[in-house]
């Protein structure tokens, strides 16, 4: 898939990729179906998250929300992470 991509190519595939989303990729050059929203149900997906912080960086949570993580999260030396906002942060 390409940037490109034309809707009806999409819309084309929809039924083979019956409960998934249309996403844009994590290098943010192509259109591809995965997974969006609250639901894992295929055994071949799963929620996911990074695992090092290694530039400065700042998380701000909105008030009334809740937010996880899972694992261990590895924050490089002279790296700094800011939890910032009123949120609730869970690491599990």
């Amino acid at each position: 898939m390409s940037k490109n991509r034309d809707l009806a190519d999409i819309v084309g595939d929809l039924s083979s990729n019956a409960g998934k989303a249309v996403v844009v990729n994590t290098a943010g050059t192509e259109l591809v179906y995965g997974v969006a929203g609250g639901e894992i149900s295929s055994t071949s997906d799963a929620y996911k998250n990074y695992d090092t912080v290694s530039s400065n960086a700042t998380f701000t949570m909105a008030s009334g929300k809740n937010y996880f993580l899972a694992g261990v999260i590895t924050i490089n030396n002279n790296v700094t992470w800011t939890i910032a906002g009123s949120g609730t942060l869970t690491i599990i």
